[in-house]
C-alpha cells in the first residue's frame, strides 16, 4: 500500500484534508472535513492522520505500507514496535507488515497547547469534561464531534441523518458550556468497512491527529477502569489505555480519560451535573423522533438502571421514557445476572445490584429463562452448521 502526500481543498464553509492511497487491488481517497475557519491548524507537515487511518486496512490485506512523506519519529517507534504486535494478538486476520516511510520527523508541530475532547454526551464523554472544565493547565479549550462511523455504519443515508440529528444538540451544549465545537466528518468508514467498534480508536484517533498544530492534550474517553483490560478483537474499548499511548506523537498527547473511574462512580458523577439532564445521550438507536433516548435499548437500560440505583433518575425526565424503563426493568435485572462474567460493565453493575439487595429470585428466573433462550439459539445454528457439512 501506497499513501501520497496530503493537499487541502477548500469549499465555501468547511476544508478538506485528503490523500491519495493505493493497494494492490484497487485505489481511492481518504479525507477528513473541517469548519473553514480551522484551516491554518491542519497539520500538513506530517502525514500521521492518514497513516493510522489506513494502517488496518494495510495489515488486514497483509500490505507493506508505503508513506510518501514524512510522519512522526515517535508514532513511527511506537506503532511498529508495539501497536502492530498488539493489533496481530488481538485479530488473527492481521498480517504483520513494514512500515516505510520518505522521512522521519521529531519536530514538535504545536503551537497553541490547547486541549479538547470528544463530545457525544454519552457517560464517559460527559463524566470527561466535568472533570476537566476548571484544571488549570489541563482545562478543556475545544469539543470535537466526529463522524467517523459511530452514527451508523458506512456513512450512509440514515447514518447521516442521525449525525444531523445528533449535532444540533452536540451544538446546543456546547454552547452552554461556553467551548468551541470542532466538527469534523471522514469517509474512513467506508473505506475501512468493518464494524465501527472494532476499529473505534483509530478511526477517532486519527480524525484528532489532524490538528496537531492545535492541540497539544486529547482526552479520549475510556469505557473501563483500567483494571480491566483486554486485546478483544470486537471492541478496542477494552485496550483504549494502550491504543492511546502508541498513538500520541511529539505534538500531541492522547489520554485514555476516566479510567480511574467505573461506570458507577462516573454516572454519579454525571447526575451531579444539572447540564446532562437535559442533553444525556447513551441511546444505540438511530431514530431520534421523540427524546434524546429510545429507553430500551441495551445502553439506555443499563444507564437508567444505575440512575435508578442511586435515585437520580426522575433528574433525567427530559432525556428518557421512564415508563419504558419499568416495563421491561425485571428482565433486564436478568440479563444484567446472566452475562456478568463476559461483559464488566455488567459484573459492576450487578455487584452494586446485590449490595444495596436489589435481586430477588424471580430476577435470577429471568436470567434463566435468558441464558437458555442463548444457549437454544447457538444450539440450532450448530446444527444447521453440521447439516449443511
Amino acid at each position: 500500500m501506497i499513501i501520497y502526500s496530503s493537499e487541502i481543498i477548500k469549499y465555501n464553509n468547511f476544508v478538506r484534508v485528503q490523500a491519495n492511497y493505493e493497494t494492490n487491488i484497487d485505489k481511492g481517497i481518504l479525507w477528513y472535513e473541517f469548519p473553514l475557519e480551522y484551516k491554518n491548524y491542519i497539520d500538513l507537515e506530517n502525514l500521521d492522520a492518514f497513516f493510522v487511518g489506513l494502517l488496518l486496512l494495510a495489515m488486514k490485506r497483509g500490505e507493506d505500507l508505503y508513506i510518501k512523506g514524512k510522519i512522526s519519529a515517535k508514532l513511527f517507534y511506537n506503532i511498529t514496535t508495539y501497536l502492530i504486535p498488539a493489533l496481530k494478538l488481538s485479530n488473527n486476520e492481521f498480517k504483520f507488515i513494514k512500515i516505510i516511510p520518505d522521512q522521519l520527523n521529531d519536530k514538535n508541530l504545536n503551537i497553541y497547547r490547547a486541549t479538547a475532547t470528544g463530545a457525544s454526551c454519552g457517560i464517559d464523554s460527559t463524566a470527561t469534561i466535568i472533570d476537566h472544565l476548571d484544571l488549570d493547565n489541563y482545562s478543556l479549550n475545544y469539543l470535537t464531534y466526529l463522524n467517523a462511523g459511530s452514527h451508523g455504519q458506512w456513512n450512509g443515508e440514515i447514518a447521516q441523518k442521525t449525525y444531523v440529528n445528533r449535532l444540533k444538540k452536540i451544538r446546543e451544549f456546547s454552547s452552554k458550556l461556553e467551548l468551541p465545537l470542532i466538527e469534523i466528518t471522514t469517509n474512513i468508514g467506508e473505506i475501512l468497512g468493518h464494524d465501527f467498534q472494532k476499529a473505534h480508536s483509530l478511526r477517532n484517533l486519527s480524525c484528532v491527529l489532524n490538528l496537531q498544530t492545535l492541540f497539544k492534550t486529547y482526552y479520549y474517553a475510556s469505557a473501563y477502569r483500567f483494571d480491566f483490560f483486554k486485546l478483544d478483537q470486537n471492541d478496542t474499548s477494552s485496550w483504549d489505555i494502550l491504543i492511546t499511548r502508541f498513538i500520541s506523537t511529539e505534538s500531541l498527547d492522547f489520554v485514555s480519560s476516566m479510567s480511574q473511574l467505573n461506570r458507577i462512580d462516573r454516572t454519579k458523577k454525571v447526575s451531579e451535573f444539572k447540564l446532562a439532564f437535559d442533553f444525556l445521550d447513551v441511546c444505540t438507536s438511530p431514530d431520534l423522533k421523540g427524546k434524546i433516548n429510545c429507553s430500551q435499548c441495551d445502553k439506555c437500560m443499563r444507564t437508567q438502571l444505575t440512575l435508578d440505583l442511586i435515585g437520580k433518575l426522575n433528574d433525567f425526565d427530559s432525556v428518557f421514557y421512564k415508563e419504558k424503563y419499568y416495563k421491561i426493568k425485571n428482565k433486564f435485572l436478568g440479563k444484567v445476572i446472566a452475562t456478568r462474567k463476559n461483559n464488566q460493565i455488567n459484573l459492576e453493575l450487578y455487584a452494586n445490584l446485590v449490595q444495596n439487595k436489589k435481586i430477588n429470585l424471580n430476577h435470577y428466573l429471568y436470567a434463566l429463562r435468558y441464558s437458555l433462550k442463548i444457549y437454544k439459539g447457538l444450539l440450532i445454528k450448530k446444527i444447521k452448521q453440521y447439516i449443511r457439512a
